[in-house]
Order: C-alpha cells, then structure tokens, then sequence
C-alpha cells in the first residue's frame, strides 16, 4: 500500500490525533479493521519490524496488516519475521489463513450454489420437549462450556480495545456451532433475487 513509516501506538497514545499522518489510522478504523500482530500476541509491545541500524536510534513497528473481523476469523496467526531475503532496516510481517475458504471454488459453482441458499432456523420451542431428547438447554449449555474451555477463551488476556472484538466473535461462532449441535432447527429456502 505505500510505506507511511507512521506508528500505530503512537496514534493510540496521542491526545491529538487530527495530525495528517494519523489521518490513515483513523480511516482504517473507521473501516473496522485491526491491526493483526496484538490480536495474535499477548506481548505486541515488545514486537519491533524497523530495527534502525545505528543502535542510538529506537526500535518502532511501523508495518501492520490490517483486516476485518471476518477475515480474522478465518485467521490462524499473525507474527514478525526476520526478514532474510532482501537487504532491508524492515522486518516482515505475516499473516496465516485457513486457505480452505478461499481456495478451491470456481465461480460457477458459486454462482450455482449461489441459487440453494438456505438459512437454519432454530426450534428453540421443542427444546426440553421429551425425556429422552438430546435437544435440551443443557446440553446446549454444557456443549458451549466444552468449547469455551477448549479454546480457552475465559483465559484470553483483554487488555486493548480490539481483543475485546476478537474474542467476541469467537464466542459468536462458538454460540453457533453449539446450537448446531444441540438444538433442534430447520432448513429453509432463502430467497436470492438474480441480477
């Protein structure tokens, strides 16, 4: 996209932030995108991708990869690498993706799949309904706990407005995949006007 050389926590930590070079933050914000490197590690303070050559200079993180909520979803980790393949002051930054989405659908099969869109639709009425159903509350309950722990969301350090986004939409997709499972739905046809 360009290189800014502009700091991101320093934006975060100014009271002015109308300044010219802040104005890129603020767009990207305004767009709901996040910067990836804190939501990925706990210790993104201490994680520099300009590491200036004469050492009375200071180590900043002027690179970023900004995405959004469902693209993070669909993310596996974001990290800074040294960067050995060309000679620069600049480390790389990364960002690893569930490729299974993206990768492997030509667009007339979407196109064709595009015309059997159904939504689920919960029977949150029959719940609790028989003894022997495995459609209770708590089963959905218990299934939901099961992933909160496995994940190990309750232990997710939030110490920043964006882990808050983050792990929200987790327990989002957590909260679904649950109700999958353990309550009763339906599938129904979903109308798709055509262009």
């Amino acid at each position: 996209m360009g290189d800014f050389n502009i700091n991101y926590r320093k934006y975060l930590m100014a009271f002015v932030t109308n300044r010219w070079y802040f104005k890129l933050f603020k767009m990207l914000e305004n767009r709901h995108l996040l910067d990836t490197i804190p939501i990925f590690n706990e210790d993104d303070e201490n994680i520099y991708t300009y590491i200036p050559p004469n050492n009375s200079l200071e180590k900043s993180r002027v690179d970023y990869i900004w995405a959004s909520l469902p693209i993070l979803g669909q993310s596996l980790n974001s990290a800074v690498m040294e960067n050995d393949h060309s000679s620069t002051d600049h480390n790389t930054v990364t960002l690893s993706l569930d490729t299974q989405l993206f990768i492997g659908k030509s667009l007339p099969k979407i196109n064709k799949s595009k015309k059997k869109i159904t939504r689920t639709v919960f029977l949150y009425d029959e719940m609790d309904q028989e003894d022997n159903d495995e459609f209770t509350w708590d089963n959905f309950r218990a299934g939901l706990d099961h992933e909160i722990e496995r994940l190990k969301l309750k232990d997710r350090s939030i110490t920043k407005r964006k882990h808050i986004d983050h792990v929200w939409d987790s327990l989002r997709q957590l909260i679904i995949k649950s109700a999958n499972d353990h309550i009763k739905s339906k599938k129904k046809s979903a109308h798709v006007s055509q262009d």
